[in-house]
């Protein structure tokens, strides 16, 4: 882990690119930041550098003032960095912007602002009541629990309470536009606390392209591969989930149906006289509540489909692909010329793959779907007609190398 830095926000600004273009960026005052405490495994359990900022700035009571030992300012805001090694860090060392290089991406965490207790429209964002016509529920939240059981206010409702103040974290590069400027010599504004932590790359918003073995058949290392761009696309779990729920769906028929009361033959004659029989009155005996009736609210002839964007289908897919990187196995070369199971089982065996294959090769002729036909839980597709649940569903993904470049061409 890397060591960060405390700041303060000052505000929100833009800069224009030498292409004019307007990019918004949040401006952040970080004071040289002091060492006040090293954690060591020895003494503490745990290897960790704890800073301070914004000495003197208010009045600290004993404890926390007992936390400063000898010289050392006594900090206002003081937070702690797990670090693997303290080694050239000393007690009263400072620690600047100087940390950073220009360009480097960062991950920041701040604690928005407090707004005390909020009612629901203010915290949830609930829709008030009518102003006029006797309404007397402008702003109530509506039912809060039940008036005999359980008698009290379900706690997992949304209700009104302490609205702000909590940790939002910005991951780092989750914006490649945004650029995070830092001013010792700004003045010290109010908002939230920042914390940021930097990961130094040697190209800003390079894509760091993965690289995997090749295997041979016979499960030895023959070489290395560099995969292309569209196994490093960004991951939305969110997204991938609907493009399954929308697969799975669509691969229904829909031909379920059930006759209702009008669809089933016979019933036009009235069992029996309206009144004077002492039993309920009934007009046909293929009514639901007859046996061999019809059926109320039964399922119909109907499409399950739901619509899936071709943009959103095609985000998913990459981020499936690049989900799945650490359980792709690249071979050379497939070589299926006659169908044959053993060579199939061989190879799966040899590249110690899961319970769930896929094979992806840029042609699937006829050997190839034979030797896999027999294997449980393995499916053989195209390199051009990779689908979500397929993917998701392998424990283990078997390429052929030559269907690299068919991926990207594809779906890059």
């Amino acid at each position: 882990m890397t060591i960060g830095l405390l700041g303060r926000k000052v505000g929100m600004t833009q800069i224009f690119a030498p292409d004019g273009t307007s990019v918004p960026v949040t401006v952040v005052s970080v004071e040289p930041n002091t060492v006040t405490k090293l954690r060591t495994p020895d003494q503490d359990g745990y290897t960790a550098v704890q800073l301070g900022i914004e000495a003197g700035k208010r009045r600290l009571n004993k404890p926390d003032q007992g936390q400063f030992k000898g010289e050392l300012p006594a900090c206002s805001v003081v937070r702690e960095f797990r670090v693997d090694s303290t080694e050239g860090m000393t007690l009263g060392q400072t620690i600047d912007v100087s940390l950073f290089a220009d360009g480097d991406l960062v991950d920041v965490t701040g604690v928005s602002k407090g707004k005390g207790f909020a009612g629901t429209i203010k915290r949830h964002s609930f829709s008030r009541g009518p102003e006029t016509h006797g309404a007397d529920h402008h702003r109530e939240p509506g039912s809060i629990g039940a008036g005999t059981t359980p008698r009290s206010r379900l706690s997992w409702n949304s209700n009104g309470g302490p609205h702000g103040r909590r940790s939002h974290h910005h991951p780092e590069g989750h914006d490649r536009t945004s650029r995070w400027r830092a001013e010792s010599s700004a003045p010290q504004g109010l908002g939230s606390w920042s914390k940021e932590r930097a990961r130094h790359r040697e190209q800003v918003g390079a894509d760091l392209m993965p690289t995997v073995d090749v295997f041979s058949k016979a499960g030895a290392k023959v070489g290395t591969v560099e995969l292309p761009a569209a196994f490093s696309s960004p991951v939305n779990e969110a997204l991938i989930h609907q493009a399954v729920v929308s697969q799975l769906a669509g691969r229904r028929t829909g031909t379920h149906a059930s006759k209702k009361r009008g669809a089933v033959a016979g019933g036009g004659r009235k069992p029996w006289k309206q009144k004077g029989t002492g039993r309920a009155r009934q007009g046909s005996t293929r009514s639901p509540q007859w046996k061999g009736g019809g059926v109320v609210f039964g399922p119909q002839v109907r499409s399950h489909e739901i619509p899936f964007p071709k943009r959103m289908r095609r985000a998913a897919l990459l981020g499936a692909l690049a989900a799945k990187v650490e359980t792709l196995k690249v071979i050379d070369v497939l070589g299926i010329e006659t169908p044959k199971t053993q060579v199939i089982a061989g190879m799966c065996t040899a590249l110690k793959a899961g319970k769930h294959v896929l094979v992806v090769a840029p042609t699937v002729g006829p050997a190839l779907v034979k030797s896999a036909a027999n294997i449980p839980h393995l499916a053989v597709l195209r390199a051009d007609s990779l689908n979500v649940v397929d993917l998701v569903n392998a424990d283990t993904i078997i390429v052929e190398q030559s269907a690299l470049a068919e991926i990207q061409e594809v779906y890059g």
